[in-house]
């Protein structure tokens, strides 16, 4: 189920679709984890805005899992890091307010939508100003490794700034 559930993502009539063609291949018999990797498509579509809530929101293994599908369905570092960064850079001026200020204004200011607001806390309960600050600078090195400018794997290096960001171990993850 676990399987079926990453696979279809929140798409549901591509899981219901799942679940028929299972029901047709397998009958009545049980069906092994192999059997299932192998009948159920990879249904789930991911976009940068859901891939940095989910970095956000402090889970890992679903960033990892929607960046390596972003890849594979074709997109380029360069035009995912837009998005990204302005997300990052608006939590690091949220970081500042909430330091000396008042964050609900602060958040009205950045056009936060009351929905988000406990994502954003979140995120930012998990790393200092400090750490959103050095988050914003390994996105422009991220920038000029995806534009051949700097030596590196930008896809590599977003995986693991996406990685520091959904951890709270974010010094190790990015050292």
């Amino acid at each position: 189920l676990q399987l079926l559930a990453e696979r279809v993502e929140g798409n549901l009539l591509a899981a219901a679709q799942e679940v028929d063609k299972i029901a047709l291949l397998s009958g009545d018999k049980r069906i092994s984890l192999e059997a299932m990797e192998h009948m159920v498509a990879d249904s789930a579509r991911y976009d940068v805005f859901k891939l940095v809530e989910a970095a956000f929101a402090g889970n890992l293994g679903k960033a990892r899992r929607m960046l390596a599908s972003l890849r594979a369905e074709g997109e380029q570092v360069p035009g995912l890091l837009p998005i990204v960064a302005m997300e990052v850079l608006k939590l690091a001026t949220l970081a500042r307010a909430a330091r000396g200020g008042n964050l609900a204004a602060a958040m009205r200011e950045a056009r936060v939508w009351d929905s988000k607001q406990a994502l954003y806390r979140r995120a930012m309960e998990r790393h200092d100003e400090a750490r959103w600050e050095a988050f914003a600078a390994e996105l422009g090195r991220i920038d000029l490794m995806s534009k051949g400018r700097l030596a590196g794997d930008a896809w590599l290096a977003l995986e693991r700034l996406l990685s520091a960001i959904a951890s709270s171990k974010a010094r190790a993850l990015l050292a």
